[in-house]
């Protein structure tokens, strides 16, 4: 996991990650190639920016050798249905953990909070708007 928002990358260290890079302290190309040389065979670009998704790319493994190697890229956005409702199943079943990724809980009446803390504090990871409060 590569990011630059520390409490996110402790996050990440804590649910999911192998390892995390703070790429305010590191240069994530050459923290990279120093351990995986050949290039990636997976990266994942989640935020959508067009310049990280060419950087993720440039880390994958040279193109020429895609062929050789038969690797198939996926480009996939979670707007299938079935996609979606496996994903939920899976978060159902415990499969998937959640819980450590939502970062604040909110009444409905304080919707318009959460909205403003999605927009401006970059420690909010995840928010859950509890009908239920």
């Amino acid at each position: 996991m590569a990011g630059h928002r520390r409490r996110r990358l402790e996050i990440a260290a804590a649910h999911s990650a192998d390892e995390v890079v703070d790429t305010h302290a590191a240069d994530l190309s050459e923290w990279v190639r120093s351990r995986v040389p050949s290039g990636l065979r997976i990266a994942a670009e989640t935020t959508g920016r067009t310049d990280l998704i060419r950087d993720a790319a440039a880390l994958l493994v040279d193109i020429h050798w895609l062929r050789a190697r038969e690797t198939t890229t996926h480009f996939p956005n979670g707007q299938e249905r079935q996609r979606m409702e496996r994903t939920l199943s899976l978060i159902e079943q415990g499969v998937i953990e959640v819980d450590g990724l939502v970062t604040h809980r909110f009444a409905p009446e304080d919707a318009a909070t959460a909205y403003r803390l999605l927009q401006h504090d970059a420690d909010v990871l995840g928010v859950t708007i509890d009908w239920n409060r």
